[in-house]
């Protein structure tokens, strides 16, 4: 907690989050996340809340649930809050996936933007392929797989540029 609590810098952090998600499983990460959002110190649970986020759905759900909405700091209730939105646009990213088969040529094209903006481009390439992303896009001709290949890239260099910018830091008091 003591590292995670004082790294200030969100691109760190989203790494670590990704790294999280790649190599450990949701029961190895469920009792130190958890543990993050329960500290004593709002720095902790603040980058608890910012981890969990980037972690599978439910890891953590009842204890980001709390942070959410009743922490004493409205700037780890809004990164706690922002998890959640996290796990909800995740979740409609795996249900357009789902239909991807189904989609007509024409439609593929939007359903892959779409699916693109709501995942964390991190988790729309991890191996494991937690919403079955990869898969189905093995399945489409190679000009909508370079596609998806080169919207996944202009996201991540985005939300990269995002975090890097004026706002790329938390504000501490």
């Amino acid at each position: 907690c003591e590292i995670m609590g004082s790294v200030n810098d969100k691109v760190l952090c989203c790494a670590i989050a990704r790294s999280f998600r790649e190599y450990a499983t949701a029961e190895q990460l469920r009792r130190p996340v958890s543990e993050l959002l329960s500290d004593d110190n709002w720095m902790c649970r603040r980058s608890g809340a910012f981890v969990a986020g980037f972690l599978e759905h439910g890891t953590v759900a009842d204890d980001l649930q709390r942070v959410a909405y009743s922490d004493p700091r409205w700037d780890v209730c809004s990164i706690a809050q922002r998890a959640i939105r996290s796990h909800q646009r995740e979740a409609e990213a795996a249900r357009l996936v789902a239909t991807m088969d189904l989609d007509e040529p024409a439609n593929i094209w939007g359903t892959i933007d779409s699916i693109v903006q709501l995942t964390d481009p991190a988790v729309l390439v991890l191996s494991a392929d937690p919403i079955g992303f990869l898969d189905r896009l093995r399945a489409q001709p190679f000009a909508i797989r370079r596609y998806a290949s080169g919207a996944i890239k202009k996201r991540r260099e985005q939300l990269e540029k995002d975090m890097t910018s004026l706002h790329g830091k938390w504000k501490d008091d």
